[in-house]
């Protein structure tokens, strides 16, 4: 919707419409007659410049960084194992110890499996699933229950009609 801003000599017609893009016009044909109607049309605009300005963006936003950092650790947990990597290094002993209490309440849910290069752990995978389900629940409620504080720029655009003579 543009804005045009009107100039008005004595009388109260406009004599000529200058728009947004500084494009002059006759106001009105010459066979315009007398005001019908006026009325007062809101316009509504939202002012935010950024995602993360509302409450509930930024704590999905820390959510979504933590469901990350999580989901990554398991799946490079699971990748180490399925690959066969040495379970005396220092590394791998570090990101299963780490990773295990998020695992531990799925570990007796199936068996592992072995394969000629590693041991494949259902077990994390079925983690990794509830994990992201219960993040996606969270994301959901957080966007439901949190207030959305965004700031509204109103303005009033007078509108007449003019009837045809």
């Amino acid at each position: 919707m543009s804005i045009r801003r009107r100039e008005y000599d004595e009388e109260p017609r406009p004599r000529r419409i200058v728009d947004d893009a500084g494009l002059e016009r006759p106001a009105y044909p010459d066979d315009a007659g007398p005001l019908i109607d006026e009325e007062a049309v809101a316009d509504s605009r939202v002012t935010t410049t950024s995602h993360l300005e509302s409450l509930p963006a930024r704590v999905n936003a820390v959510l979504f960084a933590l469901v990350l950092a999580l989901e990554g650790l398991l799946a490079f947990r699971f990748a180490l194992m399925a690959f066969g990597a040495n379970r005396s290094s220092g590394f791998v002993k570090f990101i299963r110890d780490v990773s295990w209490p998020f695992v531990r309440p799925f570990d007796n849910a199936f068996r592992n499996r072995s394969w000629d290069q590693g041991i494949i752990e259902p077990s994390t995978l079925l983690a990794m699933g509830v994990y992201l389900a219960v993040f996606l629940l969270v994301a959901f409620l957080v966007n439901a229950l949190l207030p959305n504080f965004e700031e509204h720029d109103a303005s009033v655009v007078h509108r007449r009609r003019y009837m045809r003579g």
